[in-house]
């Protein structure tokens, strides 16, 4: 049997990846290829339903093995008593299974720019819904035709090939927008398709550095604060990769980058002040003197070590630049440090921020 293209290509990718997902993915193309086999759609879903779960089958999450001790012996103890049933149980293990899948292809979908953040979700909501109509087709739950189990796999493929592209083939797709000098709409929707994990996002705008980007970013809402719950954190990672992008451009567009970090007043996603403070110290000694008060309010919700060496250089670049006074109220502010929100309330940091 010759497989299309499309379809080689994810089964060449499958192969990279889990090389037993590889088989079921190819299995189910031939079960249900074979027109004699009467029960091809239920054999060749119970092929197909296996590549996501074998995809995601070693995958831990953070204190998986004890959440799924205690959440087990919860569910039995409510089962015996009848205070749940198994349909519910089903359910939480679902949203488990839902949880790993994000992890597996996205990582973090938290830290994806809302734009793209968006799309993604879709498109792992529909991974879903395809698994379980699926799933329903293995256990003979659901009839199908020949044409709509064509149409469930062609979808399937598209979602693979959406969250499998591989990154070799996005980095050569995303330096190809990083020479486009205006950019329209059109190459935002590109944009979007391309940002589905948090290190693209980040080599995209670490690269960027042409302002003429910025209104069109703006208006999609892509240098909007970041999601201020369920953090993604890996070191290799930043946050807000579009600060990088902002810093680069606070010298050619200083009046637009002001009016950015303005919106940020009330920002209270501490992992970022680093990078708006230097995004700040990329402006020139007016565009900060506007921005003393919003800093003097970021300094009151948390204030380390990191932030204060980017202070200092911000109050030398003051100094040399004959905003004394300016200086003297960042210096002053700093001298009369307390403890910040987040040290008082570290005990709820998670649940508030």
């Amino acid at each position: 049997m010759s497989l299309r293209n499309f379809e080689n290509q994810i089964y060449q990718e499958l192969l990279k990846i889990n090389k037993i997902a590889a088989r079921a993915f190819l299995g189910a193309l031939y079960t249900f290829r074979d027109v004699k086999n009467p029960d091809r759609f239920s054999q060749a879903a119970n092929s197909l339903r296996h590549v996501v779960s074998l995809l995601i089958r070693d995958l831990k999450l953070p204190d998986d093995e004890e959440f799924n001790k205690l959440n087990a012996e919860l569910l039995k103890i409510l089962e015996e008593k009848e205070l749940i049933d198994s349909y519910t149980i089903k359910i939480e293990r679902k949203g488990i299974m839902k949880k790993k899948i994000e992890t597996f292809f996205i990582e973090d979908v938290n830290a994806l720019p809302d734009p793209v953040k968006n799309k993604v979700v879709y498109v792992l909501r529909k991974i879903g819904n395809l698994h379980d109509k699926i799933t329903g087709i293995s256990h003979y739950g659901i009839e199908i035709t020949e044409e709509g189990f064509q149409s469930l796999i062609d979808e399937f493929i598209g979602i693979l090939l959406y969250i499998l592209k591989p990154t070799p083939k996005i980095i050569e797709e995303l330096n190809k927008l990083l020479k486009v000098d205006n950019p329209t709409q059109e190459e935002i929707e590109m944009l979007k398709n391309l940002l589905n994990h948090p290190s693209h996002v980040q080599y995209f705008f670490f690269n960027l550095k042409n302002p003429n980007w910025y209104d069109i970013l703006n208006e999609n809402s892509f240098l909007s604060e970041p999601n201020r719950k369920d953090f993604f954190f890996n070191l290799n990672v930043s946050i807000w990769p579009q600060g990088f992008y902002v810093k680069h451009i606070a010298k050619e567009i200083p009046e637009k980058v002001k009016e950015l970090l303005s919106t940020y007043a009330n920002c209270k996603n501490f992992r970022i002040y680093r990078q708006l403070l230097e995004c700040v110290y990329a402006l020139n000694s007016d565009n900060i003197v506007e921005l003393l008060n919003i800093i003097k309010k970021w300094m009151k919700i948390c204030l380390t070590i990191t932030e204060l060496i980017i202070l200092k250089k911000i109050i030398n670049k003051l100094i040399k630049s004959s905003n004394i006074l300016a200086a003297i109220e960042m210096f002053d502010e700093i001298l009369s440090f307390k403890d910040p929100e987040i040290k008082v309330q570290y005990e709820n940091i998670e649940n508030k921020y």
